[in-house]
């Protein structure tokens, strides 16, 4: 969530990545194991071929490379990463472990915490249980002590923050889908108030409440604020009978709408509506193209 809420935007988008990649391939001439998704790391993490002396490092490394990349506004996953922090915070404490208990394995160690780490994040307690029983092949003689922590940490991890690590970027969307009113552009004299705004991800409910409180249209937005689509009225009843209705989402109805810039001129905006022959028209930052509100034909 935080690092999808501090991307950069203009002429930043550009700089600040390459000074990320810079930095990171520094890094990387000493630990070439930050690099990538984390799935060797995690293999070799669970056959306990790293020591402390690597895995602590890469364990800070790791934890702050995937959202400072995400930060730079670098798109990349989520799910690998999360297992691969589990997995050498899991190695680290079986290190530790293996001090004070001579003998255990500490790619045991790995395994529940990468269960455990990837349980709290996804707020997917059963489908992390899974998840583990398919890659390890070998997880049952330690079920008992992976439930427990896939348990206890979805435990805390719910009083801490409710939401997942998927769910939270959904929640920034719906924040970026409230209703927007012009400001600061010269089409502000041309700004209504009359439409609707809902993120890729709303539900077909969603969408029919809000067709149902303010009207068409609706224009659909993605989790950047970025203008994807419009939606109509007509467009609900089109698509109900070529999706089913409880897996459809705004992105399944949404149709191609015209656009104006804000840069442009009354005069201009007041021709596309007309030639499109629209009531409302969305309006798109120029520079950063996010969906800045719309507007109406004042005649």
């Amino acid at each position: 969530m935080w690092a999808d809420s501090v991307k950069p935007n203009g002429w930043k988008a550009y700089v600040v990545p390459v000074f990320v990649f810079l930095l990171l391939g520094m890094l990387a001439i000493s630990l070439p194991e930050v690099l990538g998704n984390g799935k060797g790391l995690v293999q070799r993490t669970y056959t306990n071929e790293l020591g402390l002396r690597l895995l602590v490092p890469l364990l800070l490394l790791k934890f702050l490379a995937a959202p400072g990349c995400l930060s730079a506004g670098v798109p990349g996953g989520l799910f690998t990463p999360t297992l691969t922090v589990g997995a050498l915070l899991g190695g680290v404490l079986g290190q530790v472990g293996t001090m004070f208990l001579p003998g255990s394995d500490p790619g045991v160690y790995a395994i529940i915490g990468s269960a455990a780490v990837l349980a709290a994040a996804t707020q997917g307690p059963i489908s992390s249980v899974a998840f583990l029983i398919e890659l390890t092949r070998h997880v049952d003689a330690l079920l008992a002590p992976v439930l427990l922590a896939i348990v206890g940490a979805s435990l805390l991890s719910q009083q801490m923050e409710i939401r997942s690590v998927y769910s939270a970027r959904v929640r920034k969307g719906m924040l970026a889908a409230r209703k927007i009113v012009l400001h600061g552009t010269p089409l502000d004299p041309l700004a209504t108030e009359e439409f609707a705004v809902a993120t890729s991800a709303a539900t077909l409910n969603a969408v029919q409440r809000r067709l149902l409180t303010i009207g068409d249209p609706l224009f659909v937005i993605d989790n950047e604020g970025c203008l994807i689509d419009s939606i109509s009225g007509s467009d609900v009843a089109d698509v109900k009978c070529t999706i089913p209705t409880e897996t459809m989402t705004a992105a399944d109805i949404a149709q191609s709408t015209p656009y104006v810039l804000s840069n442009c001129s009354q005069l201009e905006a007041i021709a596309a509506l007309r030639e499109h022959c629209r009531s409302t028209l969305p309006v798109i930052d120029t520079n950063s193209g996010r969906f800045l509100g719309a507007i109406a034909d004042p005649g």
